[in-house]
């Protein structure tokens, strides 16, 4: 699940288009992956096959981890923060590899060291991605069916239809279970008119109704508390075996990030 916020930095992200596979059986686990990594900023994209995907979770026992999409929760490189969270465990094995797991999730949230200003930038670009990507489907409906943009009934008909299109998406996702003690409320006095003037400024060429910005509007709070990731997400598989475990397991996760986490 998503992480008490987050996406992505505004300036330029990383992207993995990643081929990784798990391989387990009664006798073991196999992780693999590709090394290919694509950053993507306004001047255009690059791709590098140097990228190391595969870590080792505990130095001493069973337990890997692959990673996929963006390479950084804010701007954190994951690589570092795994290295970090393996320097701190001890030696003794743990009984299973849900207690890696959720021993990574806690390290997550409460050492490492992710400042405001990282919630600030992270917050920003994961409302902007949202926006965006909502902007870019309308406009891509309205080019690819031949609309007129002054044409104003079928382009309201086009903003109509996917904003209803992201609001089931964004409902059928849940709410964001680390994201339980924050609300709309909450978001709002922390960033105040950041969903606003975004929707404000990337919705201009629809010339939306005050009504229609303002369904916009709530609909970028609710997906800011939801499961529904931005495109920008991290992914992390954890494999290998607890002290009592016979058998290998695979956990995962995917998040965008932190943004406004209780202090």
């Amino acid at each position: 699940p998503p992480l008490a916020g987050t996406r992505n930095e505004a300036s330029f992200w990383y992207v993995a288009m990643t081929a990784e596979i798990v391989v387990a059986n009664k006798i073991g686990v196999a992780l693999a992956a590709d090394s290919t990594i694509t950053i993507r900023s306004g001047a255009g994209d690059k791709t590098y096959n140097t990228a190391n995907k595969i870590f080792t979770v505990h130095k001493l026992h069973p337990i890997g981890a692959l990673i996929y999409g963006s390479t950084r929760i804010n701007s954190l490189p994951i690589e570092v923060i795994l290295k970090e969270f393996r320097a701190s465990l001890p030696d003794v094995e743990k009984d299973t590899l849900a207690e890696y797991a959720d021993d990574f999730m806690g390290f997550l949230r409460n050492s490492v060291p992710i400042t405001t200003a990282n919630h600030d930038e992270n917050y920003i670009a994961v409302v902007q991605e949202y926006c965006r990507r909502l902007q870019s489907d309308m406009r891509r409906a309205v080019v690819d069916r031949q609309i007129s943009i002054t044409d104003a009934a079928a382009v309201r008909a086009v903003v109509r239809e996917f904003i209803q299109e992201f609001r089931v998406r964004v409902h059928a996702a849940g709410p964001c279970p680390s994201m339980t003690s924050v609300d709309r409320a909450a978001l709002a006095r922390a960033y105040p008119n950041v969903v606003e003037d975004t929707v404000s400024r990337v919705f201009r060429l629809f010339s939306p109704s005050s009504a229609t910005k303002r369904t916009i509007v709530d609909l970028i709070y609710d997906a800011c508390l939801s499961n529904e990731l931005t495109h920008n997400r991290m992914g992390l598989v954890i494999a290998g075996y607890g002290r009592k475990e016979y058998f290998p397991s695979v956990k995962s996760f995917e998040t965008d990030g932190f943004f406004c986490r209780p202090p």
